[in-house]
């Protein structure tokens, strides 16, 4: 499962990155620059874990509702680009938080 938390991580670059490639400013930018950096340590911290430890992915997944919703909560969605970005971002490491958190590890056959 640490394929997910790489995505998770690229996705985190984006969101730190997009108020200056969508043009956003004011709440839009400062919004997406601090959920961009604490999904990139939420991912980061997540790759250092062991696969039975689903802590990581359940922090992530509170932080992505958050980017998912803060445009309306923010009154930003006015700005296009950035409730896009915000939405699909939020939309897909919500999928990949919740593969992430049912994940279990793999049983070793032993001897019988």
């Amino acid at each position: 499962m640490k394929s997910v938390s790489w995505v998770n991580l690229v996705l985190g670059v984006w969101l730190l990155c997009a108020p200056w490639a969508l043009h956003s400013t004011g709440r839009a930018m400062a919004n997406s620059i601090l959920m961009g950096i604490i999904v990139i340590v939420i991912a980061a911290a997540s790759l250092g874990a062991r696969a039975r430890n689903h802590i990581p992915a359940w922090f992530k997944l509170a932080a992505r509702f958050w980017v998912f919703f803060s445009p309306w909560a923010l009154g930003i969605n006015r700005e296009t680009p950035i409730v896009a970005t915000s939405a699909i971002a939020g939309a897909l490491i919500i999928v990949f938080s919740l593969v992430r958190g049912s994940a279990r590890e793999p049983v070793a056959a032993g001897p019988r």
